[in-house]
């Protein structure tokens, strides 16, 4: 409706770019499925109220038909990457405050002065941002593995688990 006063002041390849460009704010937005929906609203639109003979669907020129399927193949580009844009910046936002959760928590491990602090930290840590418990299990001065907390002993296969692991991150 705002594009009709323009009909006969402006090329209709003109008039094609602000539904494109409408297309785009839709998909910066409001993301895809509605970016979608308004691509090939715009293209039945610009169709009926533009394209000789108006008021219909059919199109006299090959040239309006080249320009509706360009139009619309740019229309679905710009919502696919405006939706791909959405995605990468939300994942941004995620892991910028994952890092604020590291930074705080290296940040409080640096202050602690034993390693019954440092346990606190970390299973505090994990209660408050992880929605679970943790353990240290710490060599012991004949390099067996203790836990540092009094929690729920571990089963025999997760104990071996932590035992390779520790196992494997030894010098030779």
């Amino acid at each position: 409706a705002l594009t009709l006063p323009l009909l006969g002041r402006v090329d209709l390849a003109n008039i094609v770019l602000l539904f494109v460009l409408a297309v785009a704010g839709i998909a910066t937005r409001w993301g895809r499925d509605p970016a979608l929906f308004a691509s090939f609203l715009a293209v039945a639109g610009f169709d009926y109220f533009f394209v000789p003979p108006r008021f219909s669907f059919t199109v006299a020129h090959v040239q309006y038909l080249i320009m509706l399927v360009v139009m619309l193949l740019v229309a679905l580009l710009i919502s696919h990457l405006a939706n791909a844009y959405r995605a990468k910046a939300a994942e941004a936002e995620r892991r910028a405050a994952d890092a604020n959760l590291l930074q705080g928590l290296a940040g409080a491990l640096s202050a602690a002065l034993t390693v019954d602090d440092a346990a606190g930290i970390v299973a505090g840590f994990a209660q408050n941002h992880l929605g679970g418990d943790a353990v240290l299990y710490l060599p012991d001065e004949h390099e067996h593995l203790a836990a540092t907390s009094p929690l729920a002993p571990l089963a025999a296969a997760e104990l071996a688990a932590v035992r390779g692991v520790y196992a494997s991150e030894q010098s030779p």
